[in-house]
This record gives structure tokens, sequence and C-alpha cells, in this order.
């Protein structure tokens, strides 16, 4: 998926590489209170599930 604000191609691993925890937590806050794609949100929550199977982030 791309991202049109930044005009780069957004994946699960170029999130892994540049962003610790916190810092992905908090750009999933940011996605869904700016009400980012699908696609980008659902990117998001499946990296965050991936590292705490169970946790509700939605």
């Amino acid at each position: 998926m791309k991202c049109k604000k930044e005009n780069i191609r957004i994946s699960q691993s170029l999130i892994q590489t540049h962003l610790p925890l916190k810092k992905m937590a908090e750009l999933y806050i940011e996605a869904k209170q700016h009400g980012w794609h699908d696609e980008a949100v659902n990117a998001l929550e499946s990296y965050l599930n991936n590292l705490a199977p169970g946790s509700a982030w939605i």
C-alpha cells in the first residue's frame, strides 16, 4: 500500500524496521483518530496483534 501524504510504500517490514513499539502504538492511535485508509490501519493493527496476541487494539 502507498501513503499518499508521504508518497512512500508502507509495508510491515518497513514499519518493523523503523518504529519501536511505543511509536507504533502512537502511530496506530493517530491512524484511527485521523481516519486513515483501512489498509494502513489494518497493517498497523496486524503488527501490534502479532506482538501481543489477544490484546484489544481496536
